[in-house]
């Protein structure tokens, strides 16, 4: 019996036994490997019905090309010596040197292989195969073995023979030594030969592991009703094809499956029979390569969720989201407006940080829900961030879609349940809308989200449309923010004092540092406008560490040279984000100390949200100042939300009582009652009192009648320049009593 192993594309490896040797060869001769592979299957379904299947496979290389040529047998050949017989009493037989031998030469006993020599090998029921080798390669012989030595094709004088994926066949690998049936059927593909009826004629042992058929099974079959109709009935028609037009043609196809589960399939077709004319599909057979492509397609179809669905919602994410804001507008009607609408949920950092990942997805999918309820049937929704929805909707005017973006925001009326708990939330809404077909999408969106971040401003619970003042205001902002640093390297800001007397005697007790900022083209700017945009910009701490040096230096530079100073303090405002940072502290201290002031002289002001909202850290530091001697005070008392149990623990010694409270003062007798009890309040947890906004006379008299301690304001003295202070004490020529 004679085994040829010719080397493949898809499997490098081929079994033949001497009865399908002449198919073999007109297989190749025609339809080039593809033929060889169908020639191979029919032997080895002839081979399984007498229980002849060879068992040893053999990696081969590529026929030879060029001036190459065959390597000559002998005992002195490259890689000889790597070349042994499985066989116990396996002996070399050497040939003489010249051309080797073709297909049908002589063999063992120098006689012609014939029809007899293929029928005796395919039915004397013996075990033993010899390894037959061509163009040049050794011949062996085995005696009682199963086994049998690797046939070599083209050995060209090379030690490194190399089958498919680098395989080499001298090194007897595991996968080199494996039964035919084991290594087809451990194969990922199946091979399946049809003929032009599509009934499967051929088919590889590796279905049964693929689909649940046994070889048997199917074989005798139709190909088309194993796959669903639709690739059943594409497939009945592509074998009509001329070969040229279906060689190589691939289909994914469902399949058929014993388990009952959904197997996806590519299908490669290839017509093989030499019969087949390559410009007439008719007649001949074809070879079907079908691989299993389930879990590739849902991994594709799992990659194109995921590009266009956020996953917790399921609604389009942004990308996709401003694709159909784009479709939108192209075909917006000319007497309608496009709106964007984004909305925010304020509270759900907090929210989530309570509750976790699957507490927050959660609240997610309930708030995706109630959106799409309120939808209209044109209307978009997506999720375009993590706590932001969008949704793109049209209307014949503004206030239409106003209507629509107001009962978007009613949907958070009702509590959210999750996990047992009723939770509410807070959501701003932003609004922007436009007439034109072509606006960039991206302007669009950021107009949207520019009112979106006013509403935020405004605490929420409310709807914010975008028009130009609004952006206008955006712009200048961005404008300054740009501008602030430069403003402090080129010396754009300065210093005013404001001084805070006395209500009793009219002395002057301290002075108030004011920061301000001559801009260059736009003029003074309001510390309202440019402080919270240093504060968001961190640019807070090289301002108040340039504000504290200035002001320390300015009053020791007073004290030096003019009366009265010596028992003034000097009063700075501190930001929260200045105390936070760890080690600024100590740094300001130091430029404090570095300017010549004593800390007794220093007064910290620092607003009542700040210190309610701290979580313990700026109430040390305060303390620390506390115990180096400074002042601290509450600036802007009563905007908060600072209880008595807070009051009593915070380490301050001055409450600033804020100017709109001052304001009442004279008009009414509720806002006089208010302000009488702050300043009872102060003096019974053992701080001063400060009335700030004082504009009036009548404001001062009711206030030092209240037993309010100090008073600052417009009426008692405005911010000066450092050369108006001097002439300004000079005239008055007041000192301080009590040093605070």
């Amino acid at each position: 019996m004679v085994l040829i192993a010719v080397g493949l594309p898809l499997l490098g490896l081929l079994f033949v036994t001497a009865r399908g040797l002449d198919d073999l060869a007109n297989g190749v001769a025609t339809a080039g490997l593809a033929g060889g592979l169908v020639a191979a299957l029919r032997v080895r379904n002839a081979l399984v019905a007498t229980s002849a299947v060879p068992t040893r496979i053999a990696f081969v290389d590529p026929e030879p090309s060029g001036d190459e040529r065959p390597a000559q047998v002998g005992t002195d050949r490259p890689g000889a010596d790597h070349e042994a017989s499985d066989g116990a009493d396996d002996e070399r037989v050497d040939q003489p040197d010249g051309p080797a031998p073709a297909l049908g030469a002589e063999r063992t006993g120098g006689r012609p292989l014939g029809a007899d020599d293929r029928t005796d090998a395919a039915g004397t029921g013996t075990d033993e195969t010899d390894a037959a080798e061509i163009d040049g390669a050794d011949t062996g012989t085995g005696t009682g073995t199963d086994e049998t030595d690797a046939a070599e094709i083209d050995g060209a004088g090379r030690d490194d023979r190399t089958g498919p994926a680098g395989c080499d066949a001298s090194d007897a690998s595991p996968a080199a030594s494996l039964p035919f049936d084991a290594m087809v059927a451990l194969c990922s593909d199946v091979f399946v030969v049809v003929d032009q009826r599509l009934t499967i004629t051929a088919i590889s042992p590796s279905v049964e592991r693929v689909m649940g058929y046994r070889p048997d099974q199917l074989t005798g079959t139709s190909m088309g009703d194993l796959l669903d109709p639709a690739s059943g009935q594409m497939l009945r028609q592509l074998v009509l094809r001329p070969a040229t037009e279906l060689d190589g043609t691939v289909l994914d196809v469902d399949v058929d499956t014993v388990p009952g589960r959904p197997l996806l399939a590519e299908l490669t077709m290839t017509h093989v029979d030499p019969s087949t004319d390559p410009d007439d599909g008719s007649g001949g057979s074809l070879l079907l390569v079908l691989r299993d492509v389930t879990v590739l397609r849902r991994l594709e179809e799992s990659l194109r969720s995921r590009a266009v669905l956020d996953q917790p919602t399921g609604l389009l994410n942004r990308s996709s989201f401003e694709y159909e804001l784009q479709a939108t507008l192209r075909r917006l009607p000319p007497d309608h407006l496009a709106a964007v609408v984004t909305l925010v949920l304020a509270d759900f950092g907090e929210f989530h940080d309570a509750v976790g990942t699957v507490g927050g997805n959660q609240l997610l999918a309930e708030v995706a829900d109630r959106l799409r309820n309120a939808l209209r049937g044109v209307d978009v929704l997506a999720r375009t961030s993590e706590v932001e929805f969008a949704v793109v909707a049209i209307g014949p005017s503004e206030r239409s879609l106003r209507r629509f973006a107001d009962r978007l925001a009613w949907v958070f009326e009702e509590p959210f349940e999750i996990n047992g708990r009723s939770h509410h939330l807070r959501v701003a809404v932003g609004m922007a809308t436009t007439r034109d077909r072509w606006a960039e999408v991206d302007r669009l969106m950021q107009a949207a989200s520019v009112a979106l971040h006013q509403a935020e401003q405004r605490g929420g619970d409310e709807v914010v449309v975008h028009d130009q003042t609004l952006q206008d205001q955006i712009d200048q902002r961005f404008e300054l923010s740009s501008a602030l640093r430069p403003a402090l390297d080129r010396g754009e800001f300065r210093l005013v004092y404001q001084p805070l007397l006395s209500l009793r005697t009219g002395e002057v007790v301290s002075f108030e540092a004011l920061l301000r900022w001559d801009h260059p083209t736009l003029g003074p700017i309001s510390p309202a406008t440019f402080i919270p945009l240093a504060e968001k910009s961190g640019l807070i701490v090289e301002l108040g560490r340039w504000v504290i040096e200035r002001a320390c230096r300015q009053l020791v530079d007073w004290r030096g040279r003019l009366d009265g100073f010596g028992p003034v303090s000097m009063g700075v405002n501190l930001s929260a984000r200045q105390l936070e940072r760890h080690g600024e502290l100590d740094a300001l201290i130091y430029l404090v100390e570095g300017a010549g002031l004593d800390p007794r002289s220093l007064t910290v002001e620092l607003t009542e949200s700040a210190m309610v909202d701290d979580s313990g850290w700026i109430r040390s530091q305060l303390q620390h100042l506390r115990e180096l001697g400074s002042h601290i005070a509450i600036d802007d008392f009563g905007t908060g939300v600072a209880g008595l149990s807070h009051l009593r623990e915070l380490p301050y010694d001055v409450v600033k009582i804020d100017k709109s409270y001052v304001d009442r003062v004279g008009l009414d007798a509720t806002g006089e009652n208010l302000v009488a009890q702050i300043i009872d309040l102060a003096r019974g947890l053992g701080a001063s009192s400060v009335a700030e906004g004082i504009e009036t006379e009548e404001q001062a008299t009711r206030l030092t009648e209240m037993g309010c301690d100090i008073g600052q304001g417009f009426h008692l003295a405005r911010p000066m320049e450092v050369d108006a202070v001097e002439r300004w004490m000079v005239e008055h020529r007041v000192g301080s009593t009590d040093g605070r």
